[in-house]
């Protein structure tokens, strides 16, 4: 219970056959309107589904995508045949089968717990599995597959799950007394005790999540301590450095408890100290004293029994509901020594009796136990999105390393946790195909949409690899080109490449913004000739009204592209034309309409459009930054004038929004913001085409170019 460790799983998503019907797709925000976007992508999908072309909105869409063999019928899975034998790899664990309206089969690998694998709790646990099976029979638990918690993508739901898809992923623990563990390939999941993976994080850190902050959350539950009543409790935490500790510890800061101590080793303080607790070293002569002079406190949580953890009693607070709990019961222990009821009557006397002194002053005690919980799955993750609780990962093993790992754990004092990944052993095999199914498209569209794809990104998921680019004005601008990292380096890559610029027109030419890094490898093939680089500051919304107020203000009118007038509007189209050479009225007619996106226009004395802004949000929303662009003006207050109101609209959606203010090589904004802004900016990337390019652009009133929805000035 509490040296367990946790593993992950990075299987591809792949998907159990399944039928689509009725999907309904709705806008790609991501595409210039009324032009053709050729889609090239790759996923893993069960071959028996049909192959249909998408139609919509003016714009024909293309897939590639490869078809792969349903999951097997077994799977990989470490397992003991007796207790306290040597774990052996079983390489033909049956498939998992769901045997309820609420359980997800999630693909994962899996948390291990030391102590069970030796048969540790066995006798109340199969007691209590017979009782889950309504079943007078004795039951055996072997062979016994370990692990708690996991993280892994979802492939199969039963039919009562309303709040997971195949290819989710989600992070979970399973219910006791389970002999499936999550050490294996696949493993079922209540749906009660799964939650989606907090954003941004691996799998390899939300695995660690689940078990201990399960754990925690019910020893809080014991001590009636939550986020309402944690600032005014003191809490002291015994053997806090570890994974159950320090979820306590950041789950408790993130409640804004009063004061958090904490037992440990001296080699600890630095990560305890860095949590927001005091540290004491539990080794030190002087441990008592000092742990006297932090008291009094309300609520001790003991996640190891010793000498000190029990002599802790004295230094909480009398009659005033002060509480120890400990989550070292002995019940697994005597049951397994005596039998369930002798053991149950053994636990209950060794309760009292640890129990009596305290109460005789108004302090209690009680033991705590794990049991999964939702609204704690739910919380933690949403604090770690929020970055509040950051997971303690100490080493991470891979799969066919997990006997190392389990001696590793079993030495105990652990910093964090232990972590064992799942690779991908066998590649999927893949065949390229110009159709793709509503399902696949749909899964794309979200993904873009929702979690903002890059050139750069490593977004897991059922999608290996995919092209996209955009066909306009004698031009095919490539916006992603995307390779799984688990098909890094295995031809993937080359292929979709070369299927790509064998569709693409050969008189267009092709461009693409190539990330610092990509970027000569990009102009030693296909697209040689370099046109523009692109630099970015990273700004406050403070910062960036310090900006604004470095010139004066224009003696134009500002003025919101939302209360602009038709005729007004289209006016904005033509100054749109004039500057950029080109029509763009579809572009931005969709633009100003997106979510989370406003716009500006200056107006001069004679009523005239003579300079336009624009800005809306990139990356997560929950992140709140902001992308300004484009910002068109013919002097440098104009444009400050006009990314002012900008700034004023971020900081009304978030007071903590960043702002990313991006100039391109040879405009007048790159000279005028590498002035005004004190910090040094970053290569955001280099435009490069496959022939030669002229910008067509009047680089003299682009401060900041237009760099979002699909669409780039180059």
């Amino acid at each position: 219970h509490l040296h367990g460790l946790d593993s992950a799983v990075v299987l591809g998503g792949q998907l159990l056959q399944h039928e689509i019907s009725g999907l309904e797709l709705g806008r790609v925000d991501q595409a210039d309107h009324g032009q053709e976007v050729v889609i090239f992508c790759l996923s893993i999908l069960n071959s028996s589904c049909c192959l249909n072309c998408l139609i919509f909105a003016g714009m024909l869409s293309r897939r590639l995508f490869a078809p792969i063999r349903s999951a097997p019928a077994s799977a990989r899975a470490w397992q003991v045949d007796e207790w306290g034998g040597d774990l052996r790899l079983e390489s033909n664990y049956a498939r998992p089968v769901l045997t309820g309206p609420n359980q997800v089969l999630a693909a994962s690998v899996n948390p291990i717990d030391t102590y069970q694998i030796k048969g540790y709790g066995n006798e109340l646990l199969k007691t209590w599995k017979m009782v889950a099976d309504r079943s007078f029979n004795p039951v055996s638990r072997l062979p016994y597959t370990p692990g708690r918690d996991c993280a892994g993508i979802v492939e199969a739901i039963g039919p009562g799950v309303t709040r997971f898809a195949v290819g989710d992923k989600v992070m979970g623990v399973t219910q006791p007394p389970a002999t499936r563990g999550t050490l294996a390939d696949l493993v079922v999941l209540e749906a009660d005790a799964t939650v989606g993976t907090p954003a941004k994080t691996t799998f390899e850190e939300a695995a660690s999540l689940p078990y201990v902050a399960c754990t925690v959350w019910n020893a809080f539950l014991v001590a009636q301590l939550n986020k309402g009543n944690a600032k005014n409790n003191r809490v002291l935490i015994h053997g806090g450095s570890g994974g159950i500790g320090t979820m306590a510890i950041q789950l408790l800061r993130a409640w804004g408890a009063r004061k958090i101590v904490v037992t440990c080793s001296s080699d600890s303080f630095d990560t305890i100290r860095s949590l927001g607790a005091i540290p004491i070293d539990y080794r030190s002569p002087t441990a008592t004293d000092e742990l006297i002079a932090a008291g009094p406190y309300e609520v001790v949580l003991s996640c190891v029994d010793s000498p000190l953890s029990q002599w802790s009693d004295k230094i909480m607070g009398i009659w005033r509901n002060c509480v120890h709990i400990s989550i070292v019961s002995p019940m697994l222990n005597d049951t397994d020594r005596y039998g369930l009821p002798l053991g149950l009557a053994s636990t209950a006397a060794k309760y009292f009796a640890r129990s009596w002194e305290s109460s005789l002053q108004g302090r209690w005690f009680s033991y705590a136990y794990f049991l999964p919980n939702l609204d704690c799955l739910q919380e933690v993750a949403t604090l770690v999105e929020q970055g509040q609780i950051k997971p303690m990962v100490e080493k991470v093993y891979s799969f066919e390393q997990v006997p190392e790992a389990f001696e590793k754990v079993g030495q105990k004092h652990g910093r964090g946790k232990t972590i064992v990944k799942m690779e991908m052993t066998v590649l999927p095999s893949f065949t390229l195909v110009d159709e793709a199914t509503p399902r696949l498209w749909h899964e794309w569209a979200e993904l873009v949409r929702e979690e903002q794809w890059t050139s750069d990104d490593n977004t897991e998921g059922g999608f290996l690899g995919c092209v996209v680019w955009n066909e306009y004005e004698e031009m095919a601008f490539i916006g992603f080109y995307l390779v799984h990292p688990y098909m890094v380096g295995k031809g993937l890559g080359s292929k979709l490449w070369k299927r790509a610029f064998g569709r693409i027109p050969p008189h267009l030419n092709v461009g693409l913004r190539a990330v610092p890094d990509m970027a000569e490898k990009y102009a030693a093939k296909d697209t040689p000739h370099f046109v523009s680089s692109l630099s970015k500051w990273e700004l406050t919304v403070g910062e960036t009204t310090e900006l604004c107020a470095k010139a004066p203000a224009s003696a134009s009118t500002v003025r919101l592209v939302s209360d602009l007038s038709p005729e007004q509007r289209r006016e904005l189209m033509e100054f749109d034309r004039r500057v950029t050479n080109r029509d763009r009225s579809d572009l931005l007619s969709l633009f100003f309409e997106f979510d989370r996106t406003s716009g500006c226009c200056l107006i001069d004395g004679e009523g005239k459009i003579v300079g336009y802004a624009g800005v809306t949000s990139t990356g997560f929303a929950k992140e709140n930054k902001f992308k300004i662009g484009p910002v068109y003006a013919s002097t440098t207050s104009d444009a400050l004038t006009l990314i002012r109101p900008l700034a004023d609209y971020c900081e009304s959606i978030s007071a903590d929004s960043k702002i990313l203010v991006k100039t391109l090589t040879g405009t007048v904004g790159e000279d005028a913001f590498g002035t005004l802004i004190p910090k040094k900016p970053s290569n955001e990337g280099t435009t490069l085409f496959s022939k030669p390019f002229t910008i067509t652009i009047n680089t003299k009133m682009c401060y900041i170019p237009h760099n979002n929805s699909g669409h780039f000035d180059a």
